[in-house]
């Protein structure tokens, strides 16, 4: 992340790095993974200033301290520089713990479009 957008995330919250649109797009997220109690999993074009997006995928991991709640979010996020990023943000919630059939998700069609 620092040698891509030249800033160290680490430690800080997500309303002291992002604004607007994209930090409730961030929140929806974390608000799902703390609702469903199961993975998410998101596709969107990342834009870090007004001439630069990527096409991004995120996978929010729940991770719990032995209770019911999500302690602690695991989340992998990459970049890829040779795709054109979705129309549409993608939000999907894992339905099962069987993992191998792909097609296995809920994707919220009510989901705005948070990149523009």
């Amino acid at each position: 992340m620092v040698s891509t957008f030249g800033f160290d995330f680490t430690g800080r919250r997500t309303h002291e790095v992002m604004k607007g649109s994209y930090l409730t797009f961030i929140n929806t997220l974390f608000a799902t993974l703390h609702r469903e109690r199961r993975p998410v999993y998101s596709e969107s074009n990342f834009r870090w200033d007004a001439d630069r997006s990527l096409f991004t995928r995120r996978l929010f991991l729940p991770l719990s301290d032995g209770s019911e709640r999500v302690a602690i979010a695991l989340i992998g996020q990459t970049f890829d520089y040779g795709l054109d990023a979705p129309d549409e943000p993608l939000l999907a919630v894992m339905q099962s713990a069987d993992l191998t059939h792909g097609d296995d998700v809920l994707v919220d069609p009510t989901f705005e479009d948070c990149t523009a």
